[in-house]
């Protein structure tokens, strides 16, 4: 019995705190204080909110668009000027398996972004 109980609490659990994706405002609040997160769970939380990866040239290198972030940044490049690349995409740099916390400010403003533009068009 106490294998059997192991068992659960060693593979089952952990298994389900990686699989469940934290709210939005939860991801933002802690990718703004955290030193590093892992690849996975970064690559997962952007494409739940629509972002689009694809590597870049060096594999440690991936390029995460969406389509509003462009759009915004187009209209107002100064708005988003230090956090994105010139045509408006987020680039996120892998470092053993984790994202490093400079990269993961720039993801947080890139969903902060996101959210206050989707808020902004659903006024409209």
């Amino acid at each position: 019995m106490d294998i059997l109980r192991s068992i659960t609490y060693d593979t089952i659990l952990p298994l389900r705190q990686v699989t469940r994706l934290a709210s939005l405002e939860e991801t933002i609040a802690r990718w703004k204080r955290v030193t590093d997160e892992r690849y996975d769970i970064v690559e997962r939380a952007l494409t739940a909110e629509g972002f689009t990866a694809r590597q870049g040239t060096k594999k440690s290198h991936y390029i995460f668009r969406h389509p509003l972030i462009i759009e915004v940044y187009k209209t107002f490049p100064q708005f988003l000027n230090k956090d994105f690349a010139p045509d408006g995409s987020l680039l996120i740099v892998k470092h053993d398996k984790k994202v490093k916390s400079i990269y993961l400010k720039n993801a947080a403003r890139a969903l902060e972004v996101l959210s206050e533009v989707r808020a902004f068009r659903e006024k409209s």
